[in-house]
């Protein structure tokens, strides 16, 4: 009996032994089906900036002279990209000088890109600039080529001069602003009285050239206005 007892322990521990063991490799079996293969994912270093920077004022020169001054609320640079570039997601002001620090132009809008190489500026959204006779000028897109020293859009512009406000499509013009042409002129108005429809005067011109009025220095030689003393509502969208 005893031996028998035996024997029976002996059978039934096999048995727990082998239901433990088929409950361990079912377990495990499920376990390894849930598990998911985890691919991580190398960012592309080109869509990285070199540097970023925010909330900056900047001055820059040109062969040792300051002619531009930078304010933008967020300044990403691409250094390592086939064509390097600057970005302004959030916004860009630029105030142009001329040799004495005078500042003869003004740009503003919503995104910029400066492509370093050619030495190019592609403005979006919002584009306005203001030259020093105080005529305005809008646009959704203006490029603006330091190499040539030429601002052009192939986009409808809005300029606002003090008598009268001109519109069409296409325009180039000087860095600052102050001799360009407007090439599929569409009206002229007035800012006081009648609205001139300019279809007929000007359709049988390619496009109409504008040379704006300058305005003489002050005997002191004091700027006409300058950062120290303008009053300018147009700063950087704020973020």
């Amino acid at each position: 009996m005893r031996l028998i007892s035996k024997k029976n322990n002996i059978t039934i521990s096999i048995v727990i032994a082998g239901l433990l063991s088929t409950f361990v490799l079912v377990l495990l079996g499920s376990c390894s089906g849930k598990q998911k293969e985890e691919v991580v994912e190398v960012p592309n270093l080109d869509s990285l900036p070199d540097m970023a920077s925010y909330k900056i004022t900047s001055l820059i020169s040109d062969s040792g002279v300051i002619r531009y001054r930078i304010l933008t609320d967020e300044w990403l640079i691409f250094d390592r990209v086939k064509q390097p570039y600057w970005y302004f997601p959030k916004g860009l002001y630029v105030e142009k000088f001329d040799s004495v620090l005078h500042v003869d132009a003004r740009i503003k809008s919503d995104t910029a890109y400066f492509f370093q190489r050619e030495q190019l500026w592609k403005l979006k959204g919002h584009v306005h600039l203001e030259n020093l006779q105080g005529e305005k000028f809008d646009t959704d897109e203006l490029f603006w080529d330091q190499k040539r020293e030429k601002i052009y859009s192939d986009k409808f512009i809005h300029i606002e001069q003090k008598e009268r406000i001109i519109t069409g499509f296409g325009f180039d013009s000087n860095q600052s602003m102050t001799i360009y042409t407007i090439r599929r002129p569409q009206g002229i108005f007035p800012v006081e009285g009648g609205i001139h429809n300019a279809t007929d005067s000007l359709a049988s011109k390619k496009d109409t050239t504008v040379v704006a009025n300058p305005i003489p220095k002050p005997a002191n030689n004091t700027p006409t206005y300058t950062p120290a003393n303008r009053n300018d509502p147009t700063t950087p969208n704020s973020p």
